[in-house]
């Protein structure tokens, strides 16, 4: 079967269909985390990239390389934060979230999820996008708009 087309601006991404996102391994494995593993669905129309990314050992995913101006789709899997829990999710170096704003709290439904779309700005760089649950417990999401930079290419 093949997946639904990655949607452009309703900043969800269907719960039924997480299995055909693809695991971003980390070299030598997942590392060790200590706190709550949350699991980011990210979608990038431009790549058409279903990527399901995990934290390493101090809150950070992977990053995603998305085109200038984008909205990427995101979806946050929770393991043990209650369903009605509010998330802090904050736009740290550009970019807005699809409401318009730099920042909101979603609550996490009764799946413990909780979804957004994220636009990166026009400059090329570093988008950031913190995830702080009540306790205090960060991860952060990493997007690259634009091309890559050089030393990222040529490492291909």
């Amino acid at each position: 079967t093949t997946s639904p087309p990655i949607p452009a601006t309703t900043g969800r991404i269907d719960p039924a269909h997480l299995a055909d996102f693809t695991p971003v391994p980390y070299p030598g494995g997942t590392p060790h985390y200590e706190g709550e593993p949350v699991t980011a669905y990210i979608a990038v129309p431009s790549t058409g990239k279903r990527l399901a990314l995990t934290v390493n050992q101090i809150g950070e995913y992977p990053r995603i390389t998305t085109a200038l101006g984008e909205q990427v789709e995101v979806r946050l899997v929770f393991t043990s934060t209650p369903p009605g829990t509010p998330v802090a999710v904050v736009a740290r170096d550009g970019g807005k979230l699809n409401t318009g704003k730099v920042s909101t709290a979603l609550p996490l439904d009764e799946r413990r999820e909780a979804a957004f779309g994220f636009i990166v700005s026009e400059n090329v760089g570093m988008h950031q996008i913190s995830v702080t649950t009540p306790d205090g417990e960060m991860k952060t999401l990493e997007f690259w708009a634009g091309p890559p930079p050089i030393l990222m290419q040529a490492s291909k």
